[in-house]
Formats: structure tokens, sequence, C-alpha cells
């Protein structure tokens, strides 16, 4: 009877085991957000004006409007924007060809 006792033991002390390292895994993997993929990549304001070519107050007032999503990053206002959705709000104008460009000019 002894015997079934111990090996009960260590069988819940095995069984612990494996969910303690289970569980350190999975704390792991929410600690550590995965990474945006280059088009997700998260915009400041000047950058998002630059990548769309247009001032900054331009910018802010297409935001105010709501034509262009703004994410609010939490205890803060600033604002971030997703390269991704910044380029789903441009709209081809015939007669005018749109760039888009990285450099660091003011426009």
């Amino acid at each position: 009877m002894d015997k079934e006792l111990v090996t009960a033991a260590e069988y819940l002390t095995a069984k612990l085991s494996k969910i303690e390292a289970d569980l350190a895994e999975i704390k792991k993997r929410l600690a550590e957000p995965p990474p945006l993929p280059i088009s997700e990549v998260l915009l400041s304001r000047n950058e998002a004006a630059r990548h769309l070519g247009i001032c900054m107050p331009f910018l802010l007032k297409l935001v105010n409007e709501g034509c262009i999503p703004a994410h609010r990053i939490p205890m803060s206002n600033k604002k971030r924007f997703k390269r991704s959705e910044l380029e789903k709000c441009l709209v081809p104008v015939r007669g005018i060809k749109l760039r888009f460009t990285d450099n660091k000019t003011n426009h």
C-alpha cells in the first residue's frame, strides 16, 4: 500500500511539473508580442505625413474628418498610423502620379 502511495505521489509530482512548465511557456508567449509585418509597422504623425507626401496639418485634418484611421497609444495622446491603412486611403487621381517615398524631406 505504501508503494502505491509513493507511485501516486511521484505521478502527481511529475504531472505538476509538466503543468508548471506549460504555464511558464504560456506566460513567456504572452509577454512577447509577435513582431508586426512590415505592412503593419506603426508610423508617427511626421512619418505618416512624409509617407503620404502631405503636410502634417493636412494629415491631422484628414484624421479629424475620419478619412484616415489613427491609433491612439494607451496612456498617451500620441497617435500612430498603420502603413497598410495609409496606403488603402490613397485614391488614384487622374493626371496625378502618386509617389511613395521614405526620404526625409518635408512636403
